[in-house]
């Protein structure tokens, strides 16, 4: 049996105005003194971290990969052939919040978290949270009026939180 569903054309044209690498794409030559990003365009875990690269002005540089037609020498980079990946020199991180904590506990500038020691814990065991129970994909998938106002008033019978997660964002 073969798998008949297929991305629509309008989604597969859209895809083709950004240029990912694919098969049969060299690895670019490396800059020295930049870290190196390996993303694809609309994936939520490679877009949060390049928002912390961002927020921290950290200078970098990002390739967007094809995750249908990965690049054969991606392998070597990241054995599971995900994104994100961010090589700085010889070392390679993967996993967003795994890359995020490095970037935080590395480059000290425009910190994430507060500096009073217990608002950094309350903030870390919520990003944490988020993380393990991959809340953050969820509210990412929602608008964003809706995320106000699940922080604002924790009104979570309108937003569509579940239940069991309620008790995560009282403070």
């Amino acid at each position: 049996m073969t798998n008949s569903w297929r991305f629509p054309n309008r989604i597969v044209n859209f895809c083709k105005k950004f240029k990912h690498l694919s098969l049969g794409f060299e690895d670019p030559p490396r800059v020295d003194e930049l870290l190196r990003m390996y993303a694809m365009k609309f994936c939520t875990c490679a877009q949060r971290t390049l928002l912390v690269l961002k927020a921290k002005e950290i200078p970098h540089e990002v390739f967007h990969i094809s995750l249908f037609k990965k690049p054969e020498w991606y392998s070597k980079i990241h054995p599971g052939g995900e994104v994100p990946a961010l090589l700085n020199g010889s070392n390679v991180l993967v996993q967003s919040s795994d890359i995020c904590n490095y970037l935080e506990e590395k480059y000290h500038q425009n910190p994430l978290y507060p500096s009073e020691p217990e608002a950094k814990n309350r903030d870390k065991n919520l990003s944490e949270k988020l993380d393990r129970d991959e809340l953050w994909l969820q509210i990412m998938r929602r608008d964003l009026h809706i995320f106000i106002a699940v922080a604002a008033s924790s009104d979570f019978t309108t937003c569509g939180v579940p239940h069991h997660w309620q008790s995560d964002f009282e403070m």
